[in-house]
């Protein structure tokens, strides 16, 4: 699980994707947990971009409107193999399987 500012995305067992819908100032557990398409194992998320990996280590981000909700873009798959991947102010990060560091 991630929590962003006012947006929480997380996967579960089955590598299926969720965020949570309806955060605001008076509602900040939401309403809701909505599926969102693709499967990943990791994920991470920070302003309007949700970043995560596969169960065969490929990296994909997700671009989020203001509101915290999956924008009408589709998952976007980068050519290297990671481990984990983070994401913040000072960028995007990633491991890979030989410790290797990445960032895009």
């Amino acid at each position: 699980i991630s929590v962003g500012r006012n947006v929480v995305f997380g996967v579960n067992a089955n590598d299926d994707i969720f965020y949570r819908a309806g955060i605001t100032g008076e509602n900040p557990k939401g309403t809701q947990w909505v599926v969102v398409g693709g499967k990943l194992s990791q994920i991470d998320v920070d302003g309007n971009s949700v970043w995560g990996r596969n169960s065969a280590y490929k990296v994909f981000n997700l671009h989020i409107s203001c509101k915290g909700e999956p924008a009408l873009s589709s998952w976007v798959q980068y050519g290297t193999k990671i481990a984990r991947v983070a994401v913040g102010k000072l960028g995007i990060y990633g491991v890979s399987g030989s410790n290797d560091i990445f960032t895009w």
